[in-house]
């Protein structure tokens, strides 16, 4: 599954320790500093920043609780589409498997 710009973007935050400078974050995403903007205050606590602050400007970027439910039910449906999928290979195996040893009985019944 390919990974929306937000979600990289959160992913950094999250891996991040310390105060750091959202241009690195906006490059591992590949999002530009005018999509950033548009997100900047649902994704993030803004209350101390500047409206027009530089994205080199080095800050404690601290996500949003709502950010970090959504990502983490991100996961979770990501989560679910490989078990869904995995379940889906194992039902077709026991399916084939089941038809060839009810081939198998019927011809030997022949």
């Amino acid at each position: 599954m390919i990974k929306h710009k937000y979600i990289k973007l959160i992913e950094f935050a999250i891996s991040q320790d310390s105060a750091y400078h959202m241009q690195l974050g906006l490059d591992a995403s590949k999002m530009s500093e005018s999509e950033f903007k548009l997100i900047r205050d649902s994704t993030f606590l803004t209350e101390h920043l500047e409206p027009n602050m530089p994205m080199s400007y080095i800050f404690d970027w601290k996500l949003k609780p709502e950010a970090i439910f959504g990502y983490l039910s991100y996961m979770q449906y990501e989560h679910s589409d490989k078990s869904s999928k995995r379940a889906m290979f194992f039902s077709t195996a026991s399916l084939i498997i089941a038809i060839a040893s009810l081939a198998i009985t019927v011809l030997s019944m022949l």
